[in-house]
């Protein structure tokens, strides 16, 4: 008791700074320390800690305080004090805390320099007292601890809280910068709308630099596409346009050109929407030179395509393609005049229905009895599904008619009585009280006569 009113009375008696004195922070480079011994106050002092983090003081000698707490520094203190005393009484302050601080700068606008460190900052926070620039995309925020990069985020997300970065807190003496995305110097040449050199973020792929040339100037359209070529040093790379492969990311002093094939022309006529003289690319096939030309007309057929080559002719059926069949690629050459012909394939449904027509067939569809039949609009009052006639030419030229109960199909599912049809092929429907199959016969001959003398 005697030992601690003996120190009450030296700290009431001295004349000290207010005390800054903290059981938990911990002791720094600068702090200003005053050690009382309460058994002699010739061993009393207050010392600086210094750069290498250490303090020597009377009777204890070199001590490094630095990252101790105030009670884990009394203890060493008191503990090299023994070799004086046996059991030293003694009392550590912090009179004074060396201010720590965070250093904000920018290469990119003013910043306010040294900030005085307080638990809590982050690097959104700090960055608050920058002068921002109006492109935040362009500009990336950099941390470094101790000498060493500690982490990099584009400023535009650190502003808008995405990602964790910014959230990062801060220690003393950290430094944030501002500064300009490292770019690339790399050339975009080619068929771009913008040829020349372009400083490119760093990360930035082979389709990224096209777009920001300006992207691509097709101006034409066919099967065979631009390539595109990163040409470095001796290498030459062909990178894909589709975006499900992987990037392929751009290095300093890279080349990407887009280079497309030779241009042809390619005359494209007949039962098409755009008939007319059209510049293609080279090995374009006769399909999409015809899809150039706005596709099939309402009448068109891609059977029986009519190719001219100079003094050559080619005769194509393209319905294989749009059946989903393997088919040889026939592309076109310059010079080429390419000829769709009309769709001539169609039936007659006469007789008792509702609307009698021609109908033409629908290439790449099967045409059954029942849906003939239905297209007419089905018996009229006076019809049947009972007798349907259905003529048909034989190789000689005569026509044989079959008579079909189409009922059977439609109420019991049964095929036989709902046949393909093929065209040319005539559908009569009868009526109710019936006609003989020779009556049919006739009718049906004089329709098919009727319609090759003055068909459409």
């Amino acid at each position: 008791m005697a030992a601690i009113a003996a120190l009450a009375l030296i700290l009431s008696a001295s004349n000290l700074p207010p005390i800054v004195q903290n059981s938990v922070a911990k002791i720094q480079i600068g702090d200003k320390l005053r050690v009382v011994v309460a058994e002699d106050e010739l061993y009393n002092g207050e010392y600086t800690v210094l750069d290498d983090g250490s303090v020597t003081g009377v009777g204890f000698g070199r001590l490094v305080l630095v990252g101790k707490t105030v009670d884990e520094a009394r203890v060493l203190i008191r503990n090299g004090l023994k070799s004086v005393f046996k059991s030293p009484t003694v009392s550590l302050v912090v009179l004074e805390q060396k201010k720590r601080f965070i250093f904000v700068t920018s290469l990119v606008g003013t910043a306010p320099g040294p900030i005085e460190f307080e638990p809590g900052f982050d690097v959104r926070r700090v960055i608050t007292g920058v002068t921002l620039p109006e492109q935040t995309d362009q500009v990336e925020v950099r941390l470094f601890r101790d000498g060493v990069s500690a982490g990099t985020d584009r400023l535009d997300r650190v502003l808008q809280g995405i990602g964790e970065f910014g959230a990062q807190k801060l220690k003393p003496n950290d430094v944030v910068t501002l500064a300009e995305i490292t770019k690339h110097r790399i050339y975009v040449g080619g068929q771009v709308h913008i040829p020349g050199e372009l400083r490119v973020p760093e990360g930035t792929d082979a389709i990224q630099a096209l777009a920001l040339a300006g992207g691509t100037t097709e101006t034409v359209s066919g099967e065979v596409s631009y390539e595109i070529q990163v040409r470095r040093g001796t290498n030459v790379f062909i990178v894909s346009s589709d975006p499900a492969t992987p990037r392929f990311t751009l290095q300093p002093g890279d080349t990407v050109l887009v280079i497309a094939p030779p241009q042809i022309k390619v005359s494209v006529g007949g039962d098409v929407r755009t008939p007319g003289l059209w510049t293609i690319r080279e090995g374009t096939d006769v399909l999409a030179a015809i899809q150039r030309s706005g596709g099939l007309s309402t009448d068109g057929s891609l059977e029986d395509v009519l190719v001219i080559r100079g003094n050559e002719s080619y005769i194509l059926n393209l319905n294989t393609v749009r059946e989903g069949k393997p088919s040889e690629p026939f592309p076109v050459k310059d010079g080429d005049m390419v000829f769709v012909r009309r769709n001539e394939k169609r039936l007659i449904v006469l007789g008792f229905v509702k609307s009698p027509k021609t109908i033409r067939m629908e290439e790449g569809r099967e045409y059954k009895l029942a849906d003939a039949v239905s297209e007419a609009g089905g018996p009229d009052a006076k019809g049947t599904y009972h007798r349907v006639y259905m003529g048909r030419r034989d190789e000689s030229g005569k026509v044989q008619v079959t008579e079909y109960k189409l009922a059977a199909f439609m109420k019991d599912g049964d095929l036989t009585q709902n046949p393909t049809l093929l065209p040319g092929d005539v559908v009569m429907v009868g009526e109710v009280k019936g006609i003989t199959l020779a009556q049919a016969s006739s009718v049906l001959s004089n329709a098919l006569l009727l319609d090759r003398l003055f068909g459409g």
